[in-house]
């Protein structure tokens, strides 16, 4: 019987492999650490579940739990990229939270039984009418414009009827980051409470009080009507006098 410690119990790519219970043992020295036989027999290695054992091959690679890992890494890299280029927005990404548009006296939501929001979404449809038939190409809505649009029109709002300051439309974009560079275009204005009161007693639906939104507010020759522009965002709020207050972001959407 070999002794403990010759070259051939310690490395020379063999193990010794107990003859009753099978258990492997790196060198030569019974009796067997499992059961206790005396009797180890000298063995090549078997490497056919190494894989079973550890690390990734070329096939775990490949395979669906995988791929869906890389494809995550793939596109928060890329959404940092663009968010360092400029091109997005990523608060999430930062530890930022996003903003919210204040509140403000009066009514955001519905009024006199019509839904603002869907006012609002009329209200760029007939612009975009008006655009067509101009060739000035449609106008696209931008959720971060539309609630750069909400925050100057409600802290206009309570300027007016509140205790609030003048807003300023430059900071009401960068509060947002819609991403319109220095261009763009604001067109704010009030409707007076008696023909506010009119507009919303003859108009049918929300489609009609946004056609007269547009024929009494702004008319036909206005910023809106600009083919620089291809991003909007309104807001339509009606203040505690009944007073309708529309205010309508625009921007190019260069570099989105």
């Amino acid at each position: 019987m070999e002794q403990d410690g010759t070259p051939d119990d310690r490395g020379q790519g063999h193990i010794w492999a107990c003859t009753d219970c099978g258990r492997e043992h790196q060198k030569h020295s019974p009796p067997c650490s499992r059961c206790g036989n005396a009797m180890l027999e000298k063995r090549a290695p078997q490497y056919d579940d190494l894989d079973e054992l550890g690390g990734t091959s070329l096939r775990n690679i490949v395979e669906p739990k995988y791929a869906a890992g890389y494809l995550v890494v793939a596109v928060v890299v890329g959404a940092l990229a663009l968010s360092a280029l400029g091109v997005v927005s990523l608060p999430a990404f930062v530890g930022e939270t996003a903003p919210s548009p204040p509140d403000a006296p009066g009514h955001a939501d519905t009024y006199a039984g019509f839904s603002l929001e869907d006012v609002e979404a009329a209200y760029v449809e007939e612009l975009n009418d008006q655009r067509q038939a101009r060739d000035a190409g449609s106008l696209s809505t931008a959720p971060a414009l539309a609630s750069a649009a909400t925050d100057y029109n409600r802290r206009w709002v309570d300027a007016e009827h509140g205790d609030g300051t003048e807003p300023v439309a430059r900071d009401a974009v960068d509060r947002y980051n819609p991403n319109c560079g220095e261009s763009i275009g604001i067109t704010p204005y009030p409707v007076p409470a008696v023909l506010s009161t009119e507009m919303i007693e003859e108009a049918s639906d929300e489609a009609a009080l946004a056609r007269e939104l547009q024929v009494g507010g702004l008319g036909r020759d206005s910023l809106t009507l600009d083919g620089e522009y291809g991003l909007v965002g309104v807001d339509i709020h009606v203040a505690p006098d009944d007073q309708l207050y529309v205010t309508v972001l625009l921007c190019s959407n260069a570099g989105l």
